[in-house]
């Protein structure tokens, strides 16, 4: 099949998204690994605060105390 021809079927494929969903398969793919980096922040965001949790109730209180609890962020591009 020739370079023309798999351009195309790429051109009809979109097309055809864009008629159906109302959006390309690059907006497609942007929006969802948008919606994957943000769950995945949300996800990371809970394990670390259970492993602050645990290590807070497993501490050796006689050896570590606790000076203040802060809130945090982390900020990504």
């Amino acid at each position: 099949m020739g370079a023309a021809r798999l351009k195309e079927r790429r051109a009809f494929r979109t097309n055809v998204l864009l008629k159906h969903i109302g959006i390309s398969p690059q907006e497609l793919e942007i929006e969802l690994l948008a919606t994957m980096r943000e769950q995945f922040g949300k996800a990371l965001t809970k394990i670390l605060e259970n492993i602050d949790e645990v290590l807070l109730k497993t501490r050796d209180s006689s050896r570590y105390k606790v000076k203040e609890r802060l809130s945090t962020t982390i900020e990504t591009c």
